[in-house]
């Protein structure tokens, strides 16, 4: 919730902190339903609580307070650290479509090893000249309530592409895709999906969808296929395994089977999802591009 004087109460975690999460992965940031809320990302996060502390300016205090003291191999060593965390930090960022150079390599390097420092430092100045101290006030909401953790894990199962010369974009796809499917659940705004085929059974099919705006109406629409199965799917395929392992050859029979028929019911739902898709986008006129 946001106060009148700016202020916040945060249920989430931002800059990549980690430190006592207990996020279920289910979406713990409202972005609104079709992704279309206020908020729709966040920074990605770190690699954990270590290499946040080791980042920022607290490793150049500890360096320069080392050199200080004379205890140059406790500034060496907080020195080494800070080039591990930033190593880690480089090591996490998106995959790029090309290789980089030696040279490329240790300027991105270098980059993650300063930005923090330069960031965190700008930010206390500002705290300083502000005298801003962390702390909210009673003009701050009380933050809504946090939905309900998923019962289903979702798993991707391929993509699709639509392209569009007349603005079609993915709004008509998924109205089209609902009304070919009937039973339907929109996302609530905070679920992982766009929209969810049968979403009682216990292996329901999911879409993620997002739209490439080209001008003058041309449109690209990619599809995320999803498959989301309910949790005491997953137990039960471990019992059979576990039974498989310590049983006879019935065992074994009985245990493929169930294994057998649970991956059959998938690439089944997942085969209709895909039809329903492709018979919804010729509804209204998008195309698979060659």
């Amino acid at each position: 919730g946001l106060g009148g004087g700016g202020g916040a109460r945060w249920g989430g975690r931002i800059y990549g902190e980690t430190v006592g999460d207990l996020s279920s992965g289910g979406g713990r940031v409202f972005h609104g339903p079709l992704g279309m809320g206020l908020f729709q990302g966040l920074y990605q996060a770190g690699g954990g609580w270590v290499v946040e502390w080791l980042s920022g300016v607290l490793w150049v205090v500890l360096v320069l307070l080392g050199l200080v003291l004379g205890e140059w191999k406790w500034a060496g060593a907080w020195l080494v650290m800070a080039l591990v965390a930033a190593w880690a930090r480089m090591r996490r960022q998106p995959v790029r479509p090309f290789a980089l150079s030696p040279q490329q390599l240790g300027w991105l390097w270098g980059l993650c090893l300063v930005q923090p420092v330069v960031r965190e430092w700008a930010r206390l100045r500002g705290m300083v000249a502000y005298r801003a101290r962390p702390g909210g006030g009673a003009d701050v909401a009380e933050p809504s309530a946090l939905p309900r953790p998923p019962r289903k894990a979702t798993l991707r199962c391929g993509e699709r592409a639509y392209w569009s010369t007349a603005g079609k974009d993915r709004h008509l796809l998924l109205e089209a895709l609902a009304a070919q499917v009937g039973a339907w659940r929109w996302d609530d705004g905070w679920r992982r999906f766009d929209g969810e085929v049968s979403p009682e059974a216990w292996i329901s099919p999911a879409v993620l969808t997002v739209t490439e705006y080209h001008g003058g109406g041309r449109c690209l629409t990619r599809v995320r296929l999803l498959l989301r199965v309910r949790w005491w799917v997953f137990l039960g395929l471990g019992l059979a395994l576990g039974w498989a392992t310590g049983g006879g050859v019935m065992a074994v029979v009985v245990a493929l089977g169930v294994i057998v028929s649970v991956v059959a019911v998938a690439l089944r739902r997942r085969g209709r999802l895909e039809v329903a898709l492709d018979a919804a986008a010729r509804q209204v006129g998008l195309v698979r591009p060659e």
